[in-house]
């Protein structure tokens, strides 16, 4: 019980964050340029390293293992890579790129940014957690 009453701040912060990854996509925040790069380059763009924090937090809670964890991960970024694969496909064609260029560039975009740009989360959380465990047993 006491574990419930902690993770609902967390989930009001993810909530403020969510909005703040919203705001980044937003045009101008403010009139003063000042302000909006405040607003904008500052507080707002605190919010992706803070749900990469949060999901190293949930990982260390969790009772299943680096394996189970990856899998899990992997899977819901090849779903997610499967409904974005026609996107990509189409915008690889308007580079025209002959056909299997465009497979090497999906191939490569899977491996490095996603299929589609809002993927690129999934390559950067499984890489640095990667990195902070390969790096955790080495001190």
């Amino acid at each position: 019980m006491k574990t419930k009453h902690l993770m609902v701040p967390i989930g009001y912060t993810q909530f403020f964050a969510s909005l703040l990854v919203i705001l980044v996509h937003c045009g101008r925040l403010a009139e003063n340029n000042g302000l909006h790069f405040l607003l904008k380059s500052l507080l707002c763009r605190l919010a992706v390293p803070f749900f990469l924090l949060l999901n190293g937090y949930f990982f260390q809670k969790s009772t299943c293992s680096w394996q189970q964890w990856c899998k899990r991960q992997l899977k819901l970024y090849l779903r997610w890579s499967i409904v974005y694969l026609p996107l990509g496909w189409f915008y690889l064609g308007q580079q025209n790129l002959a056909d299997p260029l465009r497979v090497i560039g999906l191939a490569a975009g899977f491996l490095t940014v996603g299929v589609w740009y809002h993927l690129w989360y999934f390559p950067a959380l499984l890489f640095g957690m990667w990195l902070v465990r390969k790096t955790r047993f080495l001190g």
